[in-house]
Parts: structure tokens; sequence; C-alpha cells
């Protein structure tokens, strides 16, 4: 083979992929900020960072806080439920058939 080869290291990035990593990179840092606030308002809901996050905002009682992760975790489970069917009938048709659905 007398072919030219690319090297993989000499990958041209263009302003696309700039772009698409600062998107990825706010997008990530808002949600660790997010993440971070509601467990610092569960810890104490009068801190300051807890307050400039959600000035409003109250913890959640312990009946509060178990019911909102069993449904997430359980809207979760069906999510992924779903996502395994269409990738069960993804992998025997070779496309996504959505006419069974209602």
């Amino acid at each position: 083979m007398t072919g030219v080869t690319r090297n993989r290291s000499t990958k041209r990035v263009t302003s696309v992929d700039r772009f698409l990593t600062v998107i990825r990179v706010v997008m990530a840092s808002l949600i660790i900020i997010g993440i971070l606030a509601f467990i610092a308002q569960q810890i104490d809901p009068n801190n300051p960072f807890a307050r400039w996050r959600n000035p409003g905002a109250r913890g959640l009682t312990g009946d509060q806080f178990k019911g909102l992760l069993i449904s997430g975790l359980s809207q979760g489970s069906m999510y992924g439920l779903i996502a395994l069917g269409y990738s069960m009938v993804y992998g025997v048709l070779g496309f996504i058939n959505f006419a069974h659905g209602e």
C-alpha cells in the first residue's frame, strides 16, 4: 500500500468543535453548581450559597426527600426500560418501529 496515511494526532480542530466544547463545559458547570446548591440547601437552608442560588428556599423534610428519591429512581428506571425496548427492537429489525406505539 503506497498511499499516504494520515496521523490521528494531526486532527484538525474546527470552530464548531471549540464551540461544542465550550457548551459542554458550561452545561457541566451549571449542573455541578445546581447539585452543590441543592446539597448545601439540604444541610443548612440559611447558608450563603443556598440563599444565593434560591433566596426563598427551605430545606426538604425527610419524607419529602425520600419521595423525591423514589419518584426519581422509578422514573429513571422507566426511561431505561423504554430505551432497552427500543434498542432490542432496533437490534432485531434494523430500524426503530414507532407504529406500535399509541
